[in-house]
């Protein structure tokens, strides 16, 4: 009778074996659309044989453990893959914000109002003496330089975003990595399926964001390092902090874990630091090729406006450009151009327009600091000139008479700011000058001939010049005009954008390729018409492994049962028979 029930046992076992498998695959089928669900199969093994007098007999089967169907090979690759897609992906996004601001979309655009300053001028050439064409110019001149300076906020509003979305994507990071060391102590060993799902989409998700390599050890737990640094994140129980350095408009943003500076990264947070960071396609780049457009139309125009006159000359002007240390050397002090050697010109005139004298200064750069050009000066006949806080300051001895500009080959009036339409140096500081805009007939349209002794408000010569610049090739190594340079600011952000889409769209290729293998590894592959498995079960088990799992378990549930009523038989006629 004892050999009866051993057989009882072993069908109780392919039984219980059977109802556990069967379970599993009833889960699996549950959480066929969890997210990150990683589908589970049981282990069946033979039981232990036993020795009978007739032989070795075997005793049925046991459900050795619940085992997670996953592929290290594909997670990994996946993971670089996801990484290297967001990377991409946040650097374009933040790119084509700024490429946009490019775009002549509207009146206030950069490329409009520079079209309309070098209109300006032409109208000014043909109507030097009215003074409603110089109003024009000096409106097209302030919407030119609030253009660009609405361009200038928006890429400091756009840094300061990407800075502000770092900080939000670094606090995630935190957050995830010290759920994950507190999954680490809580998995358990064998791992809970469950918390092991879990894990893994923690680790996704760093790699989302950082890039991140991941070792599973045989206990369970993860150790998580930053890709390509080795710089452990989390090991173990223990999470290390990630932290954001630098600030939102200034300098450059970095990362340090634990304070331990981050060289490199991948992942959305790598993409955002690349975009705000990087001087040769990011955001510092745009936001220097337009300080590069701003002081290079300041330069171009001022160097013209700066030896002509208006329909009235002033009896003193000062600078618009500070010098640090008056006695530093012209080409060592810090000025935009750096002054040359060359010769300038001065004259004086009464306010009637009777010419009084002229004389020029032999400047030399390198030997001449602001305070040695300025004595020069002041040694010309009926002129003074003074350093007044760092600004050069040229008056008519004669408060009668006023001061007219000749050419400057050495460039020193722009550099200092002397008689220019423009003040300012860079994308943020770009303005009009004040003396215009209180006196608009100061707006020099004319030049004045030191030879003949004369100065015609009508002459329109220099007017002439100021619209000539907008062909002249004085950008990117006289090889581009201002708008040519322009517009190829807005071409290099699309060239970044550009090339940030195509490994987008080659990531996304490759992640396709990766997503459409883990389902044959670790993904619920179900029927979407359950109705198949009353209609045609075989059929659709040979195509859909939850299914066959189904059918298959179901049939050794039923074979078990069955063997277990045919044993009971066997029990009741015997015990008949006793």
């Amino acid at each position: 009778m004892s050999g009866l029930f051993q057989l009882l046992g072993l069908g109780s076992r392919s039984l219980s074996a059977a109802q556990l498998a069967q379970a599993t695959v009833g889960n699996n089928a549950a959480n066929a659309a969890t997210p990150g669900f990683t589908r589970r199969r049981v282990t069946l093994t033979e039981a232990p044989s036993v020795t009978l007098s007739q032989g070795i007999v075997g005793t049925g089967v046991i459900a050795e453990e619940v085992v997670r169907l996953r592929s290290a090979f594909i997670d990994m690759q996946r993971r670089l893959d996801r990484q290297e897609l967001n990377y991409s992906k946040a650097q374009a996004e933040v790119m084509t914000r700024a490429e946009a601001l490019f775009a002549p979309a509207d009146a206030s655009g950069l490329a409009t109002s520079l079209n309309g300053l070098f209109a300006a001028f032409g109208e000014l050439a043909v109507r030097p003496e009215d003074q409603a064409v110089r109003g024009t110019v000096l409106a097209e001149a302030r919407a030119f330089a609030d253009a660009v300076q609405q361009t200038r906020r928006r890429l400091d509003q756009l840094e300061a975003d990407t800075f502000e979305t770092i900080r939000a994507r670094v606090t995630e990071v935190n957050s995830v990595a010290a759920r994950l060391a507190a999954l680490n102590g809580e998995i358990g060993s064998p791992p809970d399926p469950t918390l092991a799902d879990e894990r893994d989409r923690l680790v996704d998700r760093l790699a989302e964001l950082l890039g991140v390599r991941a070792t599973t050890r045989s206990d369970g737990t993860v150790q998580v390092v930053v890709d390509g640094t080795g710089i452990q994140l989390v090991d173990g129980a223990r999470a290390a902090t990630l932290a954001v350095t630098g600030s939102a408009t200034t300098g450059t943003v970095g990362l340090t874990v634990d304070g331990l500076a981050l060289a490199a990264t991948r992942g959305e947070i790598g993409g955002l630091l690349d975009a705000r960071n990087s001087a040769t396609g990011g955001l510092p780049a745009v936001i220097a090729d337009l300080d590069a457009l701003a002081s290079g139309v300041i330069t171009a125009v001022n160097r013209v406006h700066a030896s002509g006159s208006g329909l009235t000359l002033p009896q003193s002007v000062t600078g618009s450009v500070t010098v640090a240390d008056p006695t530093a050397m012209l080409s060592a002090a810090g000025l935009v151009p750096a002054p040359v050697n060359g010769t300038l010109t001065l004259g004086v005139f009464t306010a009637a327009g009777t010419f009084v004298s002229s004389g020029s200064v032999a400047v030399d750069s390198a030997t001449m600091s602001l305070n040695a050009l300025a004595a020069a000066i002041d040694a010309l006949p009926d002129i003074s000139a003074a350093v007044v806080g760092g600004r050069l300051q040229i008056s008519a001895t004669s408060a009668a008479n006023r001061v007219a500009f000749g050419p400057d080959t050495s460039d020193s009036l722009v550099a200092l700011g002397v008689n220019g339409l423009f003040t300012g140096s860079d994308s943020a500081s770009i303005a009009v000058s004040s003396d215009l805009t209180t006196d608009p007939s100061r707006l020099a349209a004319a030049q004045a001939d030191f030879t003949a002794g004369v100065v015609s408000p009508g002459d329109g010569r220099n007017a002439r010049a100021l619209q000539a610049l907008a062909s002249s090739r004085v950008f990117d190594g006289s090889t581009q005009t201002a708008a040519e340079f322009l517009g190829g600011i807005g071409a290099a952000a699309g060239a970044t954008v550009q090339a940030a889409n195509a490994r987008v769209d080659v990531q996304e290729a490759l992640l396709a390729a990766a997503a459409a293998a883990q389902p044959a590894a670790s993904g619920v592959n179900l029927d979407e018409e359950l109705a198949d498995i009353v209609q045609g079960p075989l059929l659709a088990a040979l195509h859909r492994p939850e299914l066959a799992d189904m059918v298959r378990y179901q049939h050794t549930y039923e074979a078990a049962a069955r063997y277990i009523r045919t044993v009971d038989d066997m029990l009741r006629a015997l015990l008949e028979m006793v």
